[in-house]
């Protein structure tokens, strides 16, 4: 299979999730099993005390896999503080993502069978995710660096290094100004997108689960079009 422009490389696992898990118990809980003795009555003692070695290595492992899957939270950047139903259902978005399984992969529409064409900044289609995040982002800088306007947060994303301008921030004053330009009309699409609205009405931009749903490494918002902090 082509690699896709923009994926990321294969990780590179370490230390515990780099090495499998050792299983400790009974080949089967068959006494007999791969042996001539087929067929026979087992010794009910050892056949009980085979039991219990299978049920104490099947413990071992579940207790295993989660330690395991806590390093993977570590490992996928999901922050520490969020609640455990949200973290876990970041921890099986990221993973499908990993997984590369189909149903979970953005298919855009340059990318129809038989064209030929590398796809440009201006043919890069925007998503409800995209919106959200240009959204919040200004909502944020608004706050947090006292702007009065859209346009003053706007300029900021556009002349600081974002991922706006690919950490690359137009030097000359006009062209910083007309990337601005460009995400005003973007942050108007957004605000016309009656999903988009409804959701950033009711967020709260501080909850973790929106900051980490929302960071780089999201599921949400991935294939070269990263919102990095500021």
């Amino acid at each position: 299979m082509t690699k896709r422009k923009n994926e990321p490389e294969p990780v590179k696992w370490t230390g515990p999730l780099a090495t499998p898990i050792k299983w400790v118990g009974p080949e089967s809980l068959d006494p007999y099993a791969g042996t001539l003795l087929q067929g026979k009555k087992p010794d009910e003692a050892k056949q009980r005390e085979r039991a219990a070695r299978y049920k104490e290595a099947l413990a071992r492992e579940f207790v295993e896999c989660l330690e395991k899957l806590q390093l993977l939270k570590e490992h996928f950047a999901i922050p520490p503080e969020m609640d455990s139903g949200s973290s876990w259902m970041l921890l099986s978005l990221k993973l499908a993502q990993y997984a590369k399984i189909p149903g979970f992969r953005r298919e855009y529409w340059w990318e129809a069978r038989g064209r030929k064409r590398i796809a440009t900044e201006k043919q890069l289609a925007w998503t409800d995710a995209h919106y959200i995040a240009l959204e919040l982002d200004v909502r944020r800088l608004k706050r947090e660096r006292d702007f009065k306007t859209d346009s003053d947060a706007l300029l900021y994303l556009a002349s600081n290094r974002t991922a706006y301008n690919k950490q690359n921030p137009p030097r000359s004053e006009p062209m910083q100004k007309k990337l601005a330009r460009s995400l005003s009309n973007r942050l108007g699409e957004g605000r016309r997108r009656p999903a988009v609205k409804k959701f950033v009405e009711s967020v709260d931009i501080d909850n973790p689960v929106i900051r980490a749903m929302f960071a780089p490494d999201s599921p949400m918002i991935q294939d070269g079009f990263m919102f990095s902090p500021y």
